[in-house]
């Protein structure tokens, strides 16, 4: 077998056999794929063909998208030296985008784990949808619309960003009540969220401000990074002694940009 990775298959095997999961049950999963799905109103109709925009069917009956993205339908000729049946003709999905699934793993006390992570433009629409009152809650994109900018659907904002990466109005608030540690006592609260430290700073509004302010640092945001290392001082932690980063912007490229702020990786 060469040089295979044994060690790597029995970790996949014990994981796929461990039934018992310290972070998540199966129960909790399924519970947060149903939740997703009914966060998600979608409204399918069936129209003609000829009604498509940005659609077209070539001289041999292919059917395109016209940004020649996404995928097209075509018809193959098959001939094989199988037994029963080695000629057939029949139309394909011909995906050209392709590309890798990350999954981020660790192992802990000799099982893996996979991380499993919604995308993050989803969740930022999907956030919009939260509150039964928000006036965008029935407004629909589907994630091949959100795919290809540019378009009537989804028009660009401001260079490569998208309506798509952006978050929809909410309509809502979040509020965070903080009390001292005598309080809790006082009301005998036993399970209690604790603040070890924080962070913040104030960068440009306009994206061009923001760009020309950081031309002296390996950071997209430098003020984001700044604030992070503000919170790791405050709370006596790195980034390597924190397991779980949990962040939210309302444009998903700050979210994408945040990740090197935290120290997972180089930026």
């Amino acid at each position: 077998m060469g040089r295979y990775n044994y060690s790597l298959l029995i970790m996949i095997i014990k994981s796929l056999i461990t039934q018992y999961n310290p972070f998540n049950s199966t129960k909790e999963i399924r519970e947060w794929i149903a939740q997703r799905n009914r966060e998600v109103v979608v409204d399918v109709k069936k129209v003609p063909f000829s009604e498509l925009k940005i659609w077209h069917s070539e001289a041999d009956g292919s059917i395109h998208h016209n940004s020649g993205k996404f995928f097209s339908i075509v018809g193959i000729d098959v001939q094989t030296d199988y037994e029963t049946k080695n000629h057939c003709r029949q139309p394909i999905i011909n995906q050209p985008e392709v590309g890798y699934l990350c999954i981020l793993t660790k192992v802990i006390d000799g099982v893996l784990y996979c991380l499993m992570q919604a995308k993050i433009s989803c969740i930022n629409y999907a956030n919009a949808k939260r509150n039964p009152l928000a006036q965008t809650r029935k407004w629909f994109m589907s994630y091949e619309e959100a795919t290809h900018r540019g378009t009537e659907s989804n028009p660009n904002v401001g260079g490569l960003l998208g309506v798509s990466d952006c978050s929809q109005v909410t309509d809502g608030a979040a509020v965070v009540v903080l009390c001292s540690e005598k309080y809790l006592q006082e009301k005998d609260l036993k399970d209690k969220a604790v603040v070890k430290g924080y962070g913040h700073r104030t960068a440009p509004m306009l994206f061009d401000k923001k760009m020309a302010d950081n031309t002296n640092s390996d950071y997209v945001l430098p003020w984001t990074r700044q604030a992070c290392l503000d919170a790791y001082r405050r709370a006596n932690l790195t980034v390597d002694d924190i397991d779980v980063f949990e962040t939210h912007d309302c444009f998903s490229s700050s979210e994408f940009a945040a990740i090197s702020s935290f120290g997972i990786c180089e930026p």
